[in-house]
């Protein structure tokens, strides 16, 4: 075993305490030298230089009894074999650019010891989209490029090889944006160029574009409105089935029904309508709200701030005149104006249950229950639907997607992690649930159906109350996969459950897997504990201490005799 002896932090009493041990103990054996007094000469200075030892903060590398290399620029050897190894190793040498998630899942926690000087030369890119979208979203791919020093593009193409879309940056990150024409799977195609129109990787990008699920929504106005017929047509485009009433008059409402039988998943009331309800008729909203229905509020017409505040908790500041009126523009370019009653942020923002967005200050929302509520404090946005009609749609979007609008589900599958945003062939990958009728589950290529393998769902240590199967798939593609029922278990819905996962080719996006790898390795490392992650070691004090007790013990009794 080898060590290395350094010093770590020092401080002023240190350095004192050190000097004076020092000092006294060459004054006292410069004095007993004098006096021809030798052996009591040396004891006094051995004292001495044991308290200061003993005094300093002195720590020692020690090598590990066993380490394991780890070459991931070679051929690795059987996962199984490695992991043998490593059961009787102190720690892990590493080198290259690591190895990916899955391998690190299953190898045991060691000290790591990565040489980062034997990374490999090229760049590492980070790309973030969704293999899943409902038709009528935007589908974007962000690309991070910590290296970019200048313009550069991402360009990302059609399976002919078309371009679809092309964005070109100066910063570390582009972002790409395309709206899906169909509803199909699919594998497109990116290719990220550097400033001087070098390719610098390029590779799959696979995307299922689902239809959409049908939107359930109850709407009741106490007044027509242009944006209140805007959101209608809206809706209407969009598929929804809608149960929505609008006072006209005094004894006049004009009634939309629903074209089948709905449980609405999302409720939307204009102020005015909320404020002329009972108390037990907002009793009983609410109550459909906790429940985990969803409920947006149009708040231009609102004019009781008394009736928001004890029923929500939400504050209102009314503006003084037209003058105070602000206009602001979305993110997707529409333009909103404020209405009369606009939510007041309190000085305490956190202690407060409604969430600000300072960069929408027309919009707050707050959980209710097992529900969402959001107030909607602005108006204006009709006049966007004919110029700007896709723009409209894509802010609507997103004030629905802040809703949060919950759907009622047998299952609840995830075939994959933030960890795991690249599945690759010969490589293992995890699908898991929660709250399944299901023991097992088929998976099978898009290609063949019949050539599928049954996997049994297995309790997870590291995620609560879910059940997973780990898949070795041998060739890239995309693969489906399917729950089983258990035998006892009458699920109609079962046969339509399941999802897709598109599996990469091992020489797909090396530069990507180069930064998943270093991720991967990140997380790895935060399960070291902190004794391992330290080859150092303190000095052991005590016995320095006792040899200099020893040497003034003897030097006492010869002072005695």
């Amino acid at each position: 075993m080898m060590a290395n002896l350094f010093f770590t932090a020092w401080s002023f009493w240190m350095i004192l305490a050190v000097s004076l041990f020092g000092v006294a103990s060459c004054v006292f054996g410069w004095i007993y030298w004098r006096r021809a007094q030798k052996l009591n000469s040396v004891l006094v200075v051995l004292a001495g230089l044991a308290l200061c030892i003993s005094a300093l903060p002195l720590s020692y590398l020690r090598e590990p009894d066993a380490e394991v290399l780890i070459d991931s620029r070679q051929a690795l050897p059987n996962l199984a074999n490695l992991h043998a190894q490593l059961l009787h190793a102190k720690s892990v040498r590493l080198e290259g650019d690591g190895l990916d998630v899955s391998a690190w899942r299953d190898l045991p926690v060691r000290r790591l010891n990565w040489d980062q000087r034997t990374w490999s030369k090229g760049e590492s890119l980070s790309l973030e989209f969704p293999q899943q979208i409902a038709f009528g979203r935007v589908f974007e791919l962000q690309v991070e490029r910590a290296q970019a020093r200048g313009e550069w593009r991402v360009q990302l193409l059609a399976e002919n090889r078309q371009i679809l879309s092309e964005h070109v940056g100066n910063g570390s990150r582009i972002r790409i944006q395309w709206l899906p024409p169909l509803i199909e799977r699919m594998v497109l195609h990116a290719r990220i160029i550097d400033e001087k129109g070098q390719l610098i990787d390029e590779g799959p990008i696979p995307l299922e574009v689902l239809p959409m699920p049908e939107l359930q929504v109850q709407g009741r106005f106490a007044a027509p409105s242009f944006d209140t017929q805007a959101l209608n047509q809206l809706l209407a485009q969009s598929q929804a089935v809608m149960d929505w009433q609008t006072q006209i008059g005094k004894a006049l409402i004009r009634k939309e029904l629903a074209r089948t039988a709905m449980r609405a998943d999302l409720l939307i009331q204009d102020a005015a309508y909320f404020e002329q309800a009972s108390d037990s008729e907002r009793r009983e909203l609410l109550k459909q709200v906790e429940s985990g229905r969803s409920l947006l509020i149009l708040g231009a017409n609102a004019q009781q701030a008394g009736i928001w505040k004890s029923s929500l908790g939400l504050p209102l500041r009314q503006q003084a005149s037209a003058s105070e009126e602000q206009e602001w523009k979305t993110p997707q370019g529409i333009a909103l104006h404020s209405v009369q009653w606009m939510p007041s942020v309190p000085t305490d923002v956190r202690s407060s249950p409604w969430q600000f967005d300072p960069t929408q200050v027309w919009m707050v929302s707050r959980t209710w229950g097992q529900g969402k509520i959001v107030w909607l404090a602005a108006a204006g946005w009709h006049q966007s639907l004919i110029a700007q009609a896709q723009e409209l749609k894509l802010w609507w979007q997103s004030v629905l997607d802040l809703t949060a609008v919950k759907r009622t589900q047998e299952w609840e599958w995830n075939g994959g992690s933030a960890i795991q945003a690249m599945a690759l062939a010969g490589q293992s990958f995890q699908i898991c649930g929660r709250g399944q009728n299901a023991t097992s589950i088929r998976v099978s290529t898009t290609q063949s159906a019949t050539e599928s393998v049954q996997l049994e769902l297995r309790p997870h240590a590291s995620k609560a109350e879910a059940e997973c199967a780990a898949f070795w798939p041998p060739s890239s593609g995309w693969y489906t996969w399917q729950p089983l029922p258990k035998k006892d278990v009458v699920d109609p819905a079962a046969n339509s459950q399941g999802g897709a996962i598109y599996v990469f080719a091992q020489k797909d996006w090396p530069s990507w897997q180069r930064q998943l790898k270093r991720q991967a390795i990140a997380i790895y490392a935060q399960k070291i504990p902190e004794a391992a992650i330290s080859s150092s070691h303190q000095l052991v004090h005590w016995p320095w201490i006792l040899f200099s007790m020893l040497c003034l013990l003897w030097l006492w009794k010869r002072e005695q005799t």
